[in-house]
């Protein structure tokens, strides 16, 4: 992760490319370990991004656990809002991934999915706000392979954005 927004603060940051991030892979071996949040920016304040670039970071695979489930990959690989809100003016998310899903037992265990929000992803009541931003060719790890056919955990929350709850309220 390249940058962490703390609780209580509040952070503008004008002209900046934040790029490159990487989170921690799950710990293999802990049932339902999950890839790190928020591969470039974790916002668990208030931030604004001024003409800023948010591109080419990554979330962390889920663990791999051959006794039990599989963790699921990092949410939000450009950036993970728990606690905003978000104001992006004339700024763009583009080119961030999610982690994969990690495998589970072979006599039972479920694979982890994919993480949610390629570009962004904003949970429960946070709030964000876009004006003149483009948010494209983000994507979505894919669900780690299982041996039960009925097991597909790839592509279930959003390649550019993904809200824990609807939007418009």
């Amino acid at each position: 992760r390249v940058l962490g927004i703390h609780p209580d603060t509040t952070v503008v940051v004008n002209s900046v490319t934040v790029r490159y991030g990487l989170t921690p892979d799950g710990v293999s071996g802990v049932d339902n370990a999950r890839g790190g949040p928020g591969g470039g920016i974790r916002v668990l304040g208030a931030l604004t991004l001024n003409s800023c670039a948010v591109t080419y970071n990554r979330t962390g695979d889920g663990g791999v656990n051959h006794l039990s489930n599989g963790g699921y990959g990092g949410p939000g690989g450009g950036i993970f809002v728990d606690g905003g809100p978000l104001v992006l003016n004339s700024s763009n998310v583009r080119f961030n991934r999610t982690g994969d899903g990690g495998s589970g037992d072979i006599n039972g265990g479920i694979s982890g999915m994919g993480g949610w929000g390629g570009g962004i992803q904003i949970n429960y009541y946070d709030v964000m706000t876009i004006t003149n931003s483009i948010i494209s060719y983000n994507t979505t790890g894919n669900g780690g392979p299982g041996v039960d056919t009925n097991d597909i955990n790839a592509g279930k929350g959003g390649g550019g954005f993904f809200s824990r709850h609807l939007l418009g309220r």
